[in-house]
This record gives structure tokens, C-alpha cells and sequence, in this order.
């Protein structure tokens, strides 16, 4: 959430139903978000959150102020209703276009890379990707410190093969028992790196 508004600034949203798209805060329609471009008619609309399918429900727009619009704000809201006449909601969902990739998927590497170049403070979060029996899984682990990851993943990936290999053992209780051993080892692992990192001469044993 530190992050949040650098990352939907890195990409736009290609609407279809609207459902999951925001009408002023998100960037959809042009290079900005409409709340940057009609800042007279933000400051004083009722619903800030509304989505694009809400207020493109009807025609002009389904849109209320705090106030009367006159002079600037009247021709603000002119330029808006022609803005949003030749949008035509579809059916499917909503898709985040990041603009690193030229392909439009998201990274976290290039997410990284770009708020380290540009020398942008963050909480350091570290996303890491695992596979848990073909699942894609994230752990969001805010760490104090900067550190060498391959320890996480090499136990992350541990714990992954030991579930799989549960599946080989004749008794239940013993599959319980080691299933039980690798949430513990996982969250006790995810703790240790979260409050003090890893360094790099450490090393583990049984």
C-alpha cells in the first residue's frame, strides 16, 4: 500500500464492463487520471470511488456535486461529457496494462528496478514468488534490511517438496506431522527474515 500510487502510475486500465475501474482515480482514458484533468469537478463530487460502469450507467454521466457548476466548473463538466460520450462498456473484465513490459504484464523485478532508479522511498517489501503444488502463492515480508534471498527461497522451496513428498507416506499421522513442521518452519523463517534479514555468512543446521 506504501507503493500504491507508483505502481498505478506505471500503467493504465483498459476498460470493458468498469466494474473494477475507478472513474476519477484511475488512469483509463488519456495519459491521467480524470481527477487531474477536471480537478474543478473532483473537489466537489460526492462519490470520489465511484466506478466507470456506475457513472457511465446512464447518459450524461451519472455523476453528482456538492455544488451548482457555473462558469469553469459548468465548462469542466461540457468537456467531460464529451470526453466519456464514445466510451462503450463491454462484457469481461477490467485489464491493468503496466507500461515497463511491452507485453503489459506486470513484474516485480522491473517494479524494483524502477523505484530504485528514480531514488523513491519504499518500506522495503521484497514480493517473492513461489509455486505451492502449482499455485502461484506471493509472501509479502517487509524486512529491516537489505539481504541476499536465495536462503528464503532455497527453504521455501524446501518446505514445497516436502509437502509433495507427504504424499509417498503410508501413515496419516506422520503426513500431519510433517505438513505441521513446514507451516511452522515457514512462519518462523518468514519472521526471522522480516525483523532482522539474512546475512550472508549464516547458516543453518538441525
Amino acid at each position: 500500500m506504501d507503493i500504491k500510487n507508483q505502481f498505478l502510475n506505471l500503467g493504465s486500465f483498459i476498460v470493458k464492463n468498469g466494474t473494477q475501474v475507478r472513474f476519477w482515480e484511475d488512469k483509463w482514458l488519456g495519459d491521467q487520471p480524470l481527477k487531474y484533468k477536471f480537478p474543478s469537478l473532483f473537489n466537489i463530487v460526492w462519490k470520489e470511488n465511484a466506478t466507470v460502469a456506475k457513472v457511465l450507467s446512464s447518459l450524461p454521466p451519472n455523476l453528482s456535486f456538492r455544488r451548482a457548476l457555473t462558469g469553469n466548473k459548468l465548462t469542466e463538466w461540457y468537456n467531460l461529457v464529451l470526453r466519456t460520450m464514445n466510451v462503450d462498456l463491454t462484457e469481461g473484465n477490467d485489464v491493468f496494462r503496466w507500461k515497463l513490459h511491452s507485453n503489459g504484464s506486470f513484474s516485480v523485478r522491473s517494479m524494483y528496478k524502477h523505484l530504485i532508479s528514480n531514488n523513491i522511498r519504499v518500506s522495503q517489501d521484497i514480493w517473492l514468488e513461489g509455486i505451492e503444488e502449482g499455485t502461484k502463492i506471493v509472501c509479502f515480508v517487509a524486512l529491516r534490511k537489505r539481504f541476499n534471498i536465495s536462503f528464503l527461497i532455497v527453504l521455501l522451496k524446501g518446505t514445497h517438496w516436502l509437502r509433495i513428498w507427504t504424499k509417498l507416506q503410508r501413515s496419516e499421522e506422520r503426513t500431519q506431522f510433517i505438513v505441521e513442521g513446514c507451516r511452522r518452519m515457514e512462519t518462523v523463517v518468514l519472521q526471522v527474515f522480516g525483523s532482522f534479514g539474512w546475512p550472508s555468512v549464516a547458516r543453518i543446521s538441525f
